[in-house]
C-alpha cells in the first residue's frame, strides 16, 4: 500500500502522552489503529506498545519515538509493525535498570469506521501479542492472549508472522 494511503490523525507526541481522545475519521472508509500502554504496570516499570510501521509508512523518528498516536487506515488488510517494550527500576521514560524490546508485525483486516489496539505482554519467557476491536467490546480479532484465547488464529488465521 502506498504510504499516501495512510492518514495521520495525530501531532507528534512527546515521550509520555497522554491518553487519545475521541477519534474523528476523515472518510467513511477508513479505521483507527493505536498503540499505547501494555498489560503490565508494576512498581517503578511499565509496558508501552509503540506503533512503528503499517505498511509501508513509518511511524516513529530516527530514534523510535513514535511521532502519532492514532493512525487512520483505509479499510482492508494491513500489516502492523510494532515495538514491544517493557521497562522495570524505572527513573525516568527513557533510563531504565532493566528493560526488554521486542519488534514484531501481525495482520489487521481493518473494517470501516472501526478502532483497533495493538496490546502485548511478556509472560514465561514468550511475548503475546494482539489486536483488539474496540469498537466492539474489545473483541480478539488478531493474534493471542496470553491466557490461550486464540479466536483469531484459529477462526480467521491471522495469528502474528504465520501470516506473512
Amino acid at each position: 500500500m502506498a504510504p499516501a494511503a495512510l492518514l495521520v490523525l495525530a501531532a507528534c507526541v512527546a515521550a509520555s502522552p497522554p491518553p487519545p481522545g475521541p477519534v474523528q475519521f476523515s472518510a467513511d472508509d477508513t479505521a483507527v489503529v493505536r498503540g499505547g500502554p501494555a498489560q503490565e504496570d508494576y512498581l517503578f516499570g511499565r509496558g508501552n506498545v509503540t506503533l512503528t510501521r503499517i505498511d509501508d509508512t513509518v511511524l516513529v523518528d530516527d530514534g523510535n519515538t513514535p511521532l502519532y498516536r492514532n493512525v487512520e487506515v483505509a479499510a482492508g488488510p494491513h500489516a502492523v509493525y510494532f515495538n514491544y517494550r517493557h521497562g522495570a527500576l524505572c527513573a525516568t521514560d527513557q533510563t531504565c535498570a532493566m528493560s526488554l524490546s521486542r519488534d514484531r508485525k501481525i495482520a489487521l483486516s481493518a473494517q470501516a469506521g472501526h478502532i483497533y489496539r495493538v496490546g502485548a505482554t511478556y509472560r514465561a519467557g514468550r511475548l503475546w501479542y494482539w489486536i483488539t476491536d474496540q469498537s466492539d467490546a474489545n473483541r480478539l480479532v488478531a493474534g493471542e492472549f496470553p491466557d490461550g484465547a486464540d479466536w483469531a488464529t484459529v477462526v480467521e488465521g491471522l495469528g502474528g508472522d504465520r501470516l506473512f
